[in-house]
């Protein structure tokens, strides 16, 4: 309990300060950006447009099979791909994939690579039936960030300070 009963001297002052200077810049470089990104920024408004296009689609089958009318076969006749007139953040067009009886309806964006494999979607592609949202990478990325900055600026708080504390003992 003596040990902060003790007045601060101008000494101790100046080591916080200088300890305080030294894990800011620290912190400062390991904190993620509070800001999104651009990409994620842009995938996350892409995951937001697919999921309204295909309930706009889903709610209303008349109004959709004039808006989205069926497109040229896919690979093989199982499936349809249309178009449609809206853009992804990226600028190139969202496509629509509806099965023959129309049973099944995914709407898609190609992603910031804006390809897609000849076969299905890639990695980077955006699905309104995805059950992932496709920023979880960027959310597990920021919090080990924040992990990571408050760990290793909270160790070196408590390292200088024992060694501090020690010595006036």
């Amino acid at each position: 309990m003596a040990l902060f009963r003790r007045r601060c001297s101008a000494t101790d002052i100046a080591v916080l300060t200088g300890l305080g200077m030294l894990c800011l810049p620290l912190w400062l470089s390991l904190i993620p950006k509070l800001e999104q990104g651009r990409t994620e920024a842009r995938i996350s408004w892409a995951f937001i447009q697919v999921r309204q296009l295909q309930n706009e689609i889903a709610s209303f089958p008349d109004a959709a099979n004039a808006k989205f009318p069926t497109g040229d076969a896919d690979l093989n006749d199982a499936r349809a791909v249309t178009q449609l007139s809206e853009v992804d953040p990226w600028g190139q067009r969202f496509q629509v994939v509806t099965s023959r009886d129309g049973s099944l309806i995914r709407v898609f964006s190609r992603g910031p690579d804006l390809s897609s494999t000849k076969d299905g979607l890639d990695p980077d592609d955006i699905a309104s039936d995805m059950t992932v949202r496709p920023t979880k990478r960027f959310d597990d990325r920021r919090h080990r960030q924040w992990l990571i900055a408050l760990s290793v600026t909270g160790a070196v708080w408590s390292v200088a300070g024992w060694c501090y504390f020690s010595r006036a003992s």
